[in-house]
This record gives structure tokens, sequence and C-alpha cells, in this order.
């Protein structure tokens, strides 16, 4: 069965047609239209045509074609291309005189014969002894007229290749210089006369004018070349410089010798500690383990550490330390392999991470430090410190301390660890930690002027977030995620005015101010929790509202407030939720009272010139009430109440509930006696209704001795006198 398919294909251009699909031992003809670009592709130089078909079993059969067109060719099929069913890859290759032109793709589908005939050979693959005994003599006269033609074309081929052989040679300055610079030539030496451009091939007899160029132009070329010449040079010089400066840049950790990971790591510490120049960098690759430390190892910080993999630290002691490093880039993966958090159990309660010991103007990047009793520390030596640095925080978590910024302030060391800036990351301790230890610390500061921003403090297996204990520390939009029992701690005779400016959280957190410290608090949130054992702390709270009752407030302390030098002002919102804010307006701090529940007790009892204040309370407790208070106000200082709703048919008035008080009978009421209070409270009652009667009797004191039916709007003062209240 003959089957003839038609195909277009492009050189250049991707086709879209049908892929064609026969069926073995069919008779078929591909008939393939070529472009080029869309334009007809004149077949005039191409002598030769063939199809490389590449069947289902990776055989490759290739069939002649025949030019049937000006872009056309036929390939006639046999039997064998199609002998395998399945996909086929068809390669048309285009050859002119000196070799292949082009070559095209496309691919055809094989499906078995259904007849089931089996195989069928082509014309073109009978076998030797019927080419022999059918075609004998033709194939004898065509073997003779082919050796004949492979003389000819032999020769042709020699003449040929004589002819295209060059061998470039220098130019020389004309034609004359060629004889006397090249008196030997063989055959194919090519050279070009400068004075003219032209070019010359010996041919084997003599020298025989090529091809010419514009003298001008070669003048432009050498000249070209001999600035590229030079630039070439001094790039070499470059070159070379660079790749010695390189080699002294950047060493990987794996060139080092050593059998295990602690040799390395070791040798190379000892070598980066060894080079003259300074600014090199150790790298630590990425790979599958970790890399393991036993030794304690010490940079002498003229150099920079990169670590992409983190160590396994397996020794004692501080793991990695840096010494006086200077404009450094540091970057640090390690963690505590035995023993780790060993400090929960106190079977290590001295391993240190990484320690810098006085290093300045460094970029510190803590990638992933975890497991030890301390896994950071800043330290300092005498008149030295660590300051200027840039410290950024990826995971740091699981230890007794994990970071800490030392200062040391003895008779033997006076340094510092000021001016540093902490970003980002999360500092914390995981939920195996349990009973939290006392001490248990994500930022202990010893510092003035550290900065910390943006970082996650979380967990709640640790005393404190943060413990302070020096001045003018920023701690700035924090994430303080722990329960209620840490704290954001301030101690020491040298904390003050220190800041904490918002943050996730810090509603719900714990100040604890010990000695005479001093801190600020900005923002907008609450404060669940304020415990203070020192005699006059200083805390500022400006635009926060603590969100719990006075008893969760200040359950375990009491804050003092020094009239002529604290000047603060203190206003209790709600169900007596407090908010402190600053006062320049008078010596005495301005209080007003708007809560229901909780107990304020007035008064240190010192001296009349210090006003103190206490909150001590309970929700049953519900008292206001003044204790060796001096009642001057000076400098428009004021206090004011808002009074508090007698129940309706009230006939004895509570004392110890509140000082001021309103009545909103719907019937006629006889008020005859009072309880609670001290001597010298003074008492307001104000008339909302026109049914109250105010009786004189042995408890309370009217003017004119005599009972009266209160007026809707009227005001009446009282002050307590001998256990009686006195109007006044």
């Amino acid at each position: 069965m003959q089957n003839t398919f038609t195909i277009d294909v492009d050189i250049k251009k991707t086709s879209y047609f049908n892929e064609p699909t026969v069926t073995s031992n069919d008779d078929i003809t591909f008939v393939v239209n070529i472009s080029d670009d869309g334009q007809v592709f004149d077949l005039a130089d191409v002598t030769t045509v063939s199809l490389a078909n590449t069947k289902p079993d990776n055989e490759v059969v290739v069939t002649p074609g025949v030019i049937s067109g000006t872009n056309q060719v036929t390939f006639v099929l046999g039997t064998n291309e199609t002998s395998v069913s399945g996909r086929v890859n068809a390669v048309i290759q285009l050859y002119d005189a000196s070799g292949r032109v082009s070559t095209l793709s496309f691919s055809y589908a094989v499906k078995v014969d259904p007849t089931g005939s089996g195989y069928v050979p082509s014309t073109d693959e009978q076998t030797l002894i019927e080419v022999v005994l059918n075609d004998g003599p033709l194939r004898i006269q065509e073997a003779i007229d082919a050796g004949v033609y492979a003389n000819l074309q032999g020769d042709y081929a020699k003449s040929s290749g004589d002819t295209a052989i060059t061998n470039w040679l220098l130019p020389v300055a004309n034609f004359v210089a060629i004889g006397t610079t090249y008196a030997t030539p063989s055959l194919g030496d090519t050279v070009q006369s400068l004075d003219n451009g032209y070019v010359y091939r010996f041919d084997g007899i003599g020298w025989v004018y090529t091809q010419g160029y514009s003298a001008t132009a070669i003048a432009d070329v050498n000249n070209d070349i001999t600035i590229l010449g030079t630039d070439v040079s001094s790039l070499d010089v470059r070159v070379t410089g660079n790749t010695a400066q390189l080699a002294d840049i950047s060493y990987n950790i794996s060139s080092f010798s050593g059998v295990s990971d602690d040799e390395k790591i070791v040798n190379a510490f000892n070598f980066m500690n060894n080079l003259t120049a300074e600014g090199a960098t150790l790298f630590f690759p990425r790979r599958i383990t970790q890399y393991v430390l036993t030794s304690s190892v010490v940079s002498n910080g003229k150099w920079n550490l990169k670590m992409d993999k983190e160590i396994k630290y397996n020794g004692t002691g501080t793991a990695i330390t840096i010494k006086g490093a200077i404009r450094r880039s540091i970057e640090i993966m390690i963690f505590k392999g035995s023993d780790y958090a060993g400090w929960f159990t106190d079977t290590d309660l001295t391993s240190i991470g990484v320690e810098f010991d006085n290093v300045n103007f460094c970029e510190i990047k803590l990638r992933d430090i975890r497991g030890f009793y301390n896994n950071v520390l800043f330290d300092n030596d005498l008149d030295k410190g660590c300051a200027y640095n840039n410290i950024f925080i990826g995971l740091i978590y699981d230890s007794f301390i994990n970071i800490y910024l030392k200062q040391n302030f003895d008779i033997v060391t006076t340094g510092w660890v000021n001016q540093n800036q902490i970003y980002g990351g999360a500092i914390k301790n995981s939920g195996g930690f349990r009973p939290v230890k006392p001490g248990t610390t994500l930022i202990k500061n010893e510092g003035n002027n550290n900065t910390i921003i943006g970082t996650s403090l979380e967990g709640d297996t640790f005393q404190h977030s943060i413990f302070t204990s020096s001045s003018d520390n920023c701690y700035i939009n924090c994430r303080y995620e722990q329960n209620l029992d840490n704290s954001l701690a301030f101690d020491g005779t040298s904390c003050k005015f220190n800041t904490i400016i918002g943050g996730y959280g810090l509603s719900e957190r714990i100040l604890n101010i010990t000695n005479p410290s001093n801190v600020t608090i900005m923002g907008s949130g609450r404060i669940s929790g304020l415990y203070n054992s020192n005699t006059y702390p200083e805390p500022i709270l400006e635009g926060y509202t603590a969100g719990s009752s006075i008893n969760e407030l200040l359950r375990l302390g009491k804050i003092n407030a020094d009239g002529v030098t604290k000047r603060k002002t203190i206003v209790a919102n709600g169900d007596g939720e407090l908010s402190f804010y600053h006062n320049v307006e008078g010596d005495f701090p301005q209080l007003e009272i708007h809560g229901r529940y909780g107990q304020l007790l007035f008064g240190s009892g010192l001296s009349p010139t210090v006003m103190g204040f206490m909150v001590d309370a309970t929700p049953a407790a519900n008292l206001i009430r003044f204790e060796n208070w001096n009642y001057e106000f000076r400098d428009n200082s004021s206090l004011s109440f808002s009074p508090k709703l007698l129940v309706n048919g009230t006939t004895s008035i509570d004392l110890s509930k509140a000082n001021v008080f309103k009545t909103a009978n719907t019937a006629p009421v006889s008020i005859t006696a009072h309880t609670g209070g001290r001597d010298g409270k003074p008492i307001y009652l104000f008339a909302e209704d026109t049914f109250t009667t105010l009786v004189h009797g042995s408890s309370i004191k009217l003017k004119g001795a005599v009972s009266r039916l209160l007026v809707d709007g009227e005001v009446v003062h009282f002050l307590r006198i001998n256990g009686i209240i006195v109007e006044v």
C-alpha cells in the first residue's frame, strides 16, 4: 500500500503539523517542503539529502532522498525504518559540496501491520549472495566505475585541500619583505603586507595575491592591538594580584588539615590568628552534618568569621572567644552538644557559647545559639569594652542567661558595654525548664545606652525577660510573650532613665523596680503588675492604663512619691485601673479617683514633706482613706473625687467605701448614722432626690442641731471628728 505524506518545515521557525502515522511494511513516501523564515528555501547548492530515522529501539536507519523541486525533497522509506512500532524521530540532513548545510527535525508514528505478515525486506536489503548471483556483472562494473570516480575525487580533494591550507604568518612591511622574511615558505603560508593591506599565500610555487584590506583600517587595527596588549598586560597583573588577594581573604574550613572537625577548626583558628594581613575570612560552608568541636578556640579579632552550618560543641567552658575585634563581620551558629542546658540540673554552671571581649564597631550575626549556661557574653577588661556594635539576632534560646551585656565595676577592672544596638530575632527558653529557676534571664543588661529593637522575648520558663541595672537603655517595640510571673526588672543604684516603648504583650507584664531605680514606659497598653521593694523608686508610666484591679496592679509593694522631686500624677480609671502621668503643675501629685474597687492609702508617715501612697487592696475592701497626709495643695495641685452612689433605702453611710456619696432614693429615707472612717476624713454628700432626710443625733451633727429634708442638688460637707461626722 502506497502512502504519501506532505510535510512543511522551516529552517528558522517552529513548524506545526499533524504527526504522520504510518503502518509497518507499507510503502511510505515523505514529500518535504522546506522554507527559510517563511520564504522558499532554494536547494540549488544542496548536493545530497538524507533522512536519519531513530527508531524506538534507538537503532538509526539512514534513508537517501532526492531533490524533487526548488525547495522540495522526497524520501521513499523501506521496511527497516518502520520495523518497530512507536515514535520515530526523523532528521533531514542537507549537504553541499563542502559538508552538511543544515538539519531539520520532525517525527512520525509507526503502528503494527494488522495483517501480521511480519517483516518484508526492502529491495536494497537483499543478502550478499543474492547480490552476487543476480547482479554480479553489474555490480562489478559499478565497482570499477566507482573506483575511477574515487580516484578522480581524491585528486580533486587533494587539490582542494592544497588550496584550502592556510597558515597565517606575522605581517611584514611590504611585498619585498615577504621573500626576505620568509625565505623558505611552506604550502599555505599566508602573510599580509602592511603598506597596502594585501594578503599573499604561497601555493607551492610562489606568493599569490588572495585578498586585500584598507591600509588605514589595518593601521587602526594595529593600533588597537597595541593598546589591547598594554591593557591585557596590566589586566594580567591585576588578575594575578587579585587572585593572591582572594587567597588571603577567604579560607574554607574544609581546606585545613585534620582527621576530625575539632582538629581542622583548631588548626584553622591558629592559622588565621597568625596571618600578617588583617581582614581575611574563615568560612564554614553548609553541609549535611554539623561541625563538631571539643576544644575551646579563640580569635584574635583580626579576621572575619562566617558560618553557614552550626557547630556542635561537646567541650566545657567557653566554646568561641572573639577578642579585640574592630570593624569585623562575625556570623556564628553553635549549640551545646554534650550536657545540653545542664544549667537547669546544675551540671553546667560555666559554659559560654560565644564570648566577645572588647569588640567595637562590628557587625555581629547570632544566627542560632542555644543550650549553654550563658549563650552570648559581651565582656570587657580594664579601660576597655564593647561598644558601637550592630548585633542581629536569629534565634537564641535555652540558657540561664541568653544574652549578657556585662559591665565590670570593681577594684580590678573598670570597663564598659555601652552604645550597642540589638536587632530583631527571638530570645526564649523552651517549655521543659520547670519549675522556673531563679535568675534565669533572656537579656541581662549592665551597660548603658544600649538599644534593643523589635526582639521577641518569649516563653514562660525564666524569671526575667529583661534585667537592667544601668542607665539610659531603651527597649523599642519588643514582643513580651510570656506568663505573668516573668518580669521586666530594673535594679541598682545606677539604674535610671531607662525607657520601654511599646511592644506586643507589654500590657500583661510585671514591672519589677528595686532599689533607687527609674524606668519610663511609653505608648498605649496596660501593665498588669508592678512589684517594688525599695523605699523611693521612680517609675514613670506615660500613657498606660492598668487593665486589672488595683489589687493586681500593686499587690506586693508600694510606690512612694516625693512631692518636690517626682511630681507624679496618678489617675485611676474605671474598675480600679490606674494610669500614671508626669505632673509638672505642682510639687505634690494630683490625684483623680474614678475607681469602684480597691483601697488607696496615702501618706508614708515619714515626715510632712513626703507624700506617699500605697495600694494594697482586695475587691472586698472598697476603702478610700487618708493617713498622715499633709493637706497643703500648692501650685494649683488638686484633689477631686467621683461620688459613690448610696443604695436606695440606705440609712447608715459606710465611710470605709468612699468619702464622696450621692443619694438617689425613690421613697422617703432617713439617714441616722455612719460606720467606718477615721478622724480628719472629709465627707461630701450630694442629694439627687427629694426623699432623703438627714437626722441630727449622736452619730451625725448638723448645723443648728436640727434634722432636715435635703433639697435636690444640695451638697453637705462633713468632717469626721472624735468618731462623729460634723457638718461644716
